[in-house]
């Protein structure tokens, strides 16, 4: 099967070669200037470019003032020769990276005796580039004691930290969800709704990694975070490969304070992990190829929420016997495996034209696979699938020594299953704990149906080198590109539809027990949910498109500029059709630098920069089609405990039972129980209970200030400094308001809009960043990062991703002075810090290398809230009466932020990772290797988030929200476990092993 796969991306890659058509791959720049001794400018001399990374070599010119620009160079080290008569050949050496331009000064002197004179290069690429910018080289994460997925790689630069939600990353106080991740020059965010990446690639196979953070070009865009940027390794004129084998076992795994508690055991059983690599000539200079795979099968242990007894107030309230408790973690086991291959080929019709294909595909099966938080393994998906793949098509070509052209076309195909189909009422209906951080139990979410989350981008660039007597160089690049996101989704949150949301929870031994007590108001009664998928989903088309004008301006070696605009549009229609969005920005772009001494050792910049985030899918919350109905009632029959009672109930007293809500029958949808409806038969712009504002939607949209300052150590570092100022608005709101009506149905109207009043998040940070050689075999580095993030909206959740946030613009008549307050958001680090080193020791019997990774993260914020039960008592808490309100159904309950979002802090987190790599090479042309990589090598155990429950106490005393302040133990209560970890994600990662052993060629 994979040897018929891998045929046809060469049939593919060899019709578009015959074709010759504009698809394009992420390459670098190198500039340069050429002058005699005295510095007078060159002009006529040649250069000639030479890199084991470029096929054939590349022949350029001088122009006037003795500059040179060359274009889509694959990034690598590269020779630079100058030769002209009358001087000598002089030859300099320039690192090339993706994304960037490095900048050389070559001086030739007259001939002598001395044939060919080689020099050092004298300015350091890092610093060479008006963004904010870090890269990374597979070399150099390879040798790193961590993870090599993007997000890793990732949180090496500075102003970039671990999201707080979707396992994705924040950059600069951005949510995870707005950021972008390509490869090769593909939009690979994970499903087109989180912020992670798809690793779907071979982490063996990396060539470099670009993680952009600010002052970025007009060429770049769709983000509000910042892009992170990767390419694949493309082989060369000799043949190299590597086979690995990494061993994990869970037995080599330290246990967290969790599993330590309840004395669980980890599975003493090796894991194996094989990945091979090769890539070289089909014909030299010419044509080559790369190609990898990757295979393992693990077993690891996972753990299930720890699970908050009832207090002996609240046992006494429901009748049961004071003293309830709750088990520790219990641990079960996740079995994975996984297939990865690739295979790119790249090749040169003639100089200066160069076309790559690459396909990647990556088949993941998971067994008992948590999908959120849960409290028994009946709420494990026993089985899941996330096949996907990657197709990327490009060309790049020289149309002239000034004019270029750079130009991509990408694929990804992703579809996801997870849970199982199950019309029993009582083993297909899941439980939501209100009282345990909304933890699953009983059924799994979703049913079992496969849906597609699919992808496609553009890219076409044109470059122009302008060289002009008195307003130096100018670097122009213009064109335009593309994204489009589908979602072909059928959202089903439980294997029939049906979920049940009990208000408390008890133990009976190692047995989860809902408890179903009955209520007219939402704070102390359970609830009944139906999620019904009405319409079947026609496919979502999330399209941004954009065009771009972009100068890297030399005015001459003091003064540089990058001077950029950027124009994009959001086209959107949701799952049922919908249009959401057709709106137009405009994003411009500016940094300023200075070299006070032109020789590239101290440089001063200053950025403006606007970013438009790509439309999120969040927008099409209002989908009729895909996206499930919200039906929910509050049980009112005897207290129980048992599933079967709350449908009889409903049997009992719905009209036509439990059935006839099945069948939608609105009289059962709007009945005396029903507190919250979004089912309309209709369609019709009238009845849909939500809609889309006048105008339609935008992304988020961010301004940015920059100041930086950079420096040169001599030939062996460099170290930078970055402030920066950030402000973010048009954040996606749900509005229900005086103006905002009713459908034809009755229901209270939820207008999407953009808001950049109501919420806010404002974004300030320093980062301090560089890297010392302090001999050829012993390097240091590192980064500082100081950050605050003030703000009072979130924007996403771990269930949906990015979602519309609510909290004061739904039924703004119920907030009060302690409404969605403002403070540093929470999850994220005011300070972070990090330092790596690396020393190489060669011996007699091998060579080895030693490398540590050193971390430090300041404990995160967080407060104390809760809800507050309302209804029927609203002027007691100084609200005003409904009756008065144009609402059916205003709000139940209200949130009160008991202390600023940020009074309290989770604990510090500090680990110290080592890797110890050994070689043996053989004849010159083989490598043996064992990697050794030993990460949170002292076992720090700190508890970095944890439980936050707070409850209203029942029949609390009302309170005027205004002026008076609420009681612990008289209006609400913390959870028993409050503040502690109560599932294995509150803890930092317990100290864990590998091992890699394999060989090189």
């Amino acid at each position: 099967m994979v040897i018929s796969k891998y045929r046809k991306v060469w049939c593919l890659w060899c019709a578009f070669f015959a074709l010759t058509p504009a698809f394009a791959q992420q390459t670098g720049n190198l500039t340069g200037t050429v002058v005699d001794e005295l510095g007078g400018p060159l002009p006529g001399i040649t250069v000639l470019l030479e890199s084991p990374a470029l096929q054939g070599s590349r022949t350029l010119v001088t122009a006037e003032k003795g500059l040179f620009l060359a274009r889509l160079l694959p990034p690598g080290t590269y020779q630079i020769t100058a030769t002209m008569t009358g001087f000598q050949t002089l030859k300099q050496e320039a690192r090339v990276t993706i994304g960037a331009t490095a900048r050389v000064r070559m001086v030739m002197r007259p001939e002598s005796t001395q044939e060919v004179l080689i020099v050092t290069a004298d300015r350091e690429t890092a610093l060479d580039t008006h963004q904010i910018s870090s890269n990374f080289d597979g070399d150099f994460v390879e040798k790193l004691p961590r993870a090599r997925d993007l997000e890793s790689i990732a949180t090496l630069a500075p102003g970039v930290t671990n999201g707080p939600v979707n396992s994705g990353i924040s950059i600069n106080g951005a949510a995870s969800t707005e950021n972008v991740f390509m490869l090769n020059g593909a939009f690979i965010n994970q499903d087109g709704i989180r912020g992670a990446a798809d690793d779907l690639f071979i982490e063996d196979d990396i060539e470099e990694t670009q993680v952009i953070t600010g002052n970025a070009s007009a060429e770049f865009g769709f983000f509000a975070g910042g892009m992170v940027n990767s390419i694949t390794k493309s082989g060369g004129n000799e043949f190299h490969g590597t086979f690995r084998t990494q061993l994990s076992n869970e037995d080599w795994t330290a246990r967290n304070p969790l599993e330590l508690q309840a004395g669980s055991e980890n599975v003493d059983k090796i894991n194996k992990e094989f990945t091979f690599t090769a890539n070289g000539p089909i014909i030299k200079d010419r044509l080559w190829f790369a190609t990898s795979g990757r295979k393992f099968d693990t077993e690891i242990t996972n753990q299930l929420q720890q699970g908050s007894p009832l207090s002996d107030e609240q046992a006494q309230a429901l009748g049961l016997p004071t003293g309830q408790t709750a088990p520790g973690a219990e641990s079960f086991n996740t079995e994975t495996t996984r297939t990865r291959m690739q295979l790119k080929l790249t090749g040169t019709l003639y100089e200066g034209h160069t076309l790559v294909a690459s396909y990647l595909e990556d088949e993941v099966d998971v067994a008992e696979r948590q999908v959120f938080s849960s409290l028994d393994r009946g709420a494990l998906a026993p089985n899941s699938a996330y096949p996907s793949d990657l197709t990327t098509l490009n060309y790049r070509g020289l149309l002239s020594p000034a004019l270029t052209v750079d130009a991509n076309y990408a694929i990804r195909n992703s579809s996801l299953q997870t849970g199982f189909a199950d019309s029993d009422r009582i083993s297909g209906t899941n439980l939501v704990h209100r009282d345990q951080n909304s933890a699953f139990s009983h059924a799994p979410f979703g049913n079992g149906a496969t849906n597609q989350r699919n992808s496609h981008n553009w890219n076409l660039k044109f470059s122009y080198f302008l060289n002009t007597p008195k307003l130096g160089s100018h670097d122009i690049t213009f064109g335009g590109q593309g994204i489009t996101e589908e979602r072909n989704e059928n959202n089903h949150q439980s294997p029939n539809g049906w979920q049940l949301r009990p208000r408390w929870t008890r133990w009976d031994g190692d047995q989860v027990v809902p408890i179903f007590t009955p209520g007219t108001d939402d704070a102390t009664a359970a609830w009944i949910l139906y999620f019904p998928v009405a319409n079947i989903s026609q496919g979502s088309d999330f399209t941004t498109r954009a065009a771009f004008l972009n100068d890297v301006w030399t005015l001459n070696e003091h003064f540089f500029f990058n001077v950029g605009l950027r124009y994009s549009q959001n086209r959107t229609a949701a799952e049922d059709g919908q249009e959401l969005s057709s709106t137009n920005n405009l994003s411009p772009r500016l940094t300023a630098t200075l070299d006070p001494f032109g020789d590239g050792v101290h440089q001063v910049s200053l950025g403006y920069n606007v970013y438009e985030g790509k439309l999120n899918d969040a927008a099409q919350d209002g989908s009729t089609a895909g996206t499930p109905a919200v039906i929910q009632w509050l049980y009112n029959g005897p207290q129980t405990e048992q599933i079967a009672d709350v449908f009889q109930w409903m049997e009992e007293n719905f009209e036509g039972g439990v059935a006839a809500a099945e069948a939608l029958d609105p009289d059962v949808l709007n009945n005396q129980w029903s507190i919250y409806n979004t089912y309309t038969p209709e369609v019709t712009p009238e009845a849909l209970p939500i809609v889309v504002g006048e105008g339609g939607l935008d992304g988020v949209e961010v301004t940015e200030f920059s100041l930086g300052y950079k420096q040169k150590l001599g030939n062996r570092g460099y170290f930078k400094t970055d402030f920066i100022l950030r402000e973010y608005g048009n954040f996606l709101a749900r509005n229900i308001n005086s103006t905002t009506g009713r459908t034809t149905n009755g229901v209270d109207r939820t207008v999407l809009a953009n808001d950049n009043g109501n919420y806010e998040r404002d974004y300030k940070g320093f980062n301090l960043s560089g890297q010392y050689r302090f001999a050829d075999n012993f390097n240091l580095g590192g980064n500082y990062t100081f950050a605050q993030t003030n703000t009072n909206i979130v924007g996403e959740t771990s269930g949906s991703g990015a979602v519309a946030t609510s909290t004061t613009t739904t039924y703004p008549e119920f907030n009060h002075p302690r409404t969605n307050l403002t403070g540093l958001a929470e999850d994220m680090s005011e300070h972070s810090l990090r330092l790596w080193a690396a020393y190489d020791l060669n011996t007699t019997v091998g060579d080895f290398t030693f490398s540590t990774l050193a971390s430090y993260f300041s404990g995160t914020p967080y407060g104390m809230s809760y809800s507050i039960p309302i209804r029927g008592r609203e002027t007691e808490f100084g609200l005003p009466d409904p009756a008065t309100l144009p609402y059916r159904s205003p709000p139940r309950s209200i949130n009160y932020d008991i202390t600023d979002p940020d009074a309290l802090k989770w604990d510090a987190m500090t680990s110290v990772d080592l890797g110890v790599n050994y070689s043996l090479r053989l004849m010159n042309r083989y490598e043996l290797f064992m990697q050794i990589d030993i990460n949170n090598l002292f076992n720090s155990d700190s508890q970095i988030d944890g439980n936050k429950t707070v409850s209203a106490i029942s029949g609390a005393p009302a309170f005027d929200l205004a002026t008076e302040t609420p009681v612990e133990g008289v209006h609400y209560q913390r959870g028993s476990r409050f503040g502690q970890g109560t599932v294995a994600a509150h803890y930092q990662n317990p100290r864990t092993i590998t091992i890699d052993l394999g060989f090189k060629f």
